[in-house]
């Protein structure tokens, strides 16, 4: 499942081996270490682990196969963002921490040089949360839970006018009501979708596209909403939610085959017919990958094989590339850095993908909507409305590919084709479905207690049978009955997927034998529906968290990635 290809410069070694490659060439030694991201800078690339590791391969790390490893105490790391010589690092809790050179501030702190992950504590300080960060050359962005976006570096990349700021030592701000913001390891500016799905820009990149100084509102932003978009050296992309590709830019590296610079976006020829999933850009090469698991490159600067096409000529033409090791793998991920290109496997979403498992095998499921086997309650909670006025408007008006694509996203899934979704959301009243957090609709079904289907019965009365043989009688055992949805145990435990194989379909309880106390799996039983341990103040933490640290390996938890920080962090607090 995790495997990491690379090639392009590599002259630090940075991908954990040597030499350089203008092939995409299996890097063993990052491979060994189960990454979920990678974020590459010019002399070093940082590789973020599924055990809450940040692996450094690189400049200023000893032996060019041994890795300098970081972590950061009572933290988990959410993502890291490599600049040119700088990276920032995103915890769960809203943090933010830098790392390497920080000369022209770009680091939000004092210090010139950051040999370990240091906390930026210009947001602590003013009790503002992190949600996003992002670095470009000597810059960083930082997007706070208000909507209020910062910057720190050189001021003129910063999207700022006159003599706002100086080059400091501290985060500005740049603008309000920001939801999404984007930039890239060589790029002089930044893009950000406002709360309204404006798309703006600012700094020296976004010249790329329009002149002007100042954080501006792109003129010709797509019609379709924006999903991502990314900023190289001369040339940025967007990606909108129906998998189009818009460039900008220098000639060489916007995909077209022939014409002149231009600093409108406009649509990737090549690409037009495809769905394009991930996209990313470096100094002036670009790669992206479609629903069919396709990755294509191109780009004006191959000097280094960074274009991964068996030679250092560059291509600026969009040539599809095959890896043979991960063809047609479902989660392959891409990222560029200035000279390097890295294509990776790890799972995406790996906790919701599981919904979209059930729907595709219509485990356990209790309504018919067209052809398809459903969950009645997620429909409404996804949608809003009741399952009938749904059922009623797709089966009226819409195509059985259509109300496909659009219960793959009702499931938290991504469909090949989104016609059908903007479609479906946008009769149904959905504002800004893209933007919807499934989570968050997964929450509401919890507090739902007349939609619950299911009885996890827990027995609380162990006493009685210590000896199996004189207590065959399952009668004489007390019990006490949770709540749940059973699409969600399905979905979250692999132990009641193995369990409910040998139950009838039609069964409303289960007995669950763990030993757990009634309060510790109801704790967790929220925890598959928020995401969150809650305790109350009549809850014990000390029996909660041994019960619940147990609880990972019987029900198999293991892909939890957030649950044992949780615990951990309850636990410190003892």
């Amino acid at each position: 499942m995790y495997k990491i290809f690379g090639c392009g410069e590599n002259s630090n070694s940075q991908m954990g081996r040597t030499g350089n490659f203008s092939t995409f060439t299996f890097l063993e030694n990052a491979s060994g270490y189960r990454i979920k991201q990678v974020s590459p800078c010019y002399e070093k690339t940082f590789y973020l682990t599924e055990d809450n590791k940040l692996v450094e391969f690189g400049l200023h790390v000893s032996g060019s196969q041994t890795p300098k490893i970081h972590t950061i105490k009572d933290e988990i790391i959410k993502s890291v963002s490599g600049g040119t010589y700088h990276a920032l690092i995103l915890t769960e809790s809203g943090k933010v921490y830098g790392i390497r050179q920080n000369s022209s501030g770009q680091c939000g702190l004092e210090k010139t040089s950051l040999d370990e992950p240091t906390l930026v504590t210009f947001f602590t300080k003013k009790g503002l949360l992190v949600k996003e960060v992002c670095c470009s050359y000597y810059n960083s962005y930082f997007l706070c839970t208000n909507g209020e976006l910062y910057g720190a570096g050189n001021v003129g990349n910063l999207g700022l006018t006159g003599n706002q700021v100086q080059n400091g030592k501290e985060p500005v701000l740049i603008t309000k009501g920001i939801f999404r913001v984007f930039s890239g390891p060589e790029a002089g500016g930044f893009l950000a979708l406002t709360e309204n799905l404006e798309l703006v820009g600012g700094g020296s990149t976004y010249t790329t596209m329009e002149t002007g100084s100042g954080c501006r509102k792109v003129l010709n932003p797509p019609e379709e909403p924006i999903k991502c978009a990314c900023l190289g050296f001369s040339s940025c992309m967007v990606l909108t939610s129906d998998g189009k590709v818009y460039t900008s830019g220098s000639l060489n590296n916007i995909g077209r085959p022939q014409g002149s610079d231009i600093n409108k976006l406009q649509i990737v020829p090549k690409l037009k017919d495809k769905f394009v999933t991930k996209i990313s850009i470096g100094q002036d090469q670009s790669i992206c990958t479609t629903s069919d698991y396709e990755i294509y490159v191109w780009g004006g600067d191959n000097s280094y094989g960074q274009q991964g096409i068996g030679h250092n000529n560059s291509s600026t033409i969009v040539k599809k590339i095959v890896i043979p090791e991960i063809e047609n793998s479902p989660f392959i991920n891409v990222v560029c850095g200035l000279y390097n290109t890295f294509v990776y496997t790890a799972p995406d979403q790996g906790e919701v993908q599981d919904f979209l498992t059930i729907f595709k095998e219509s485990l356990f499921t209790d309504s018919i909507l067209q052809n398809h086997r459903v969950h009645k309650s997620l429909i409404e909670a996804r949608t809003d409305k009741t399952f009938s006025q749904v059922k009623q408007c797709l089966e009226e008006n819409y195509s059985e590919d259509e109300i496909k694509e659009f219960l793959i996203w009702v499931y938290g899934g991504y469909p090949k084709k989104m016609t059908g979704v903007k479609k479906i959301t946008k009769e149904l009243g959905i504002q800004d479905f893209f933007k919807r957090d499934f989570t968050k609709d997964l929450s509401r079904i919890y507090r739902d207690d007349d939609s619950k289907d299911f009885n996890l019965a827990v027995v609380v009365d162990d006493e009685d049978n210590e000896d199996e043989e004189e207590n065959e009688d399952e009668e004489d055992e007390e019990v006490e009955e949770i709540p749940v949805h059973k699409f969600v145990l399905l979905a979250r435990s692999g132990l009641f997927r193995e369990m409910f194989k040998t139950i009838n379909q039609n069964a409303s309880v289960v007995k669950d034998y763990s030993g757990k106390t009634v309060e510790s799996l109801e704790i967790l039983i929220k925890y598959f529906y928020t995401e969150k341990i809650e305790l109350t103040a009549d809850d014990d933490p000390v029996l909660v968290v041994e019960e619940l640290y147990d609880a990972v390996d019987y029900y198999q938890l293991n892909k939890f990635s957030n649950l044992q920080y949780q615990l951990d962090q309850i636990k410190k607090n003892f």
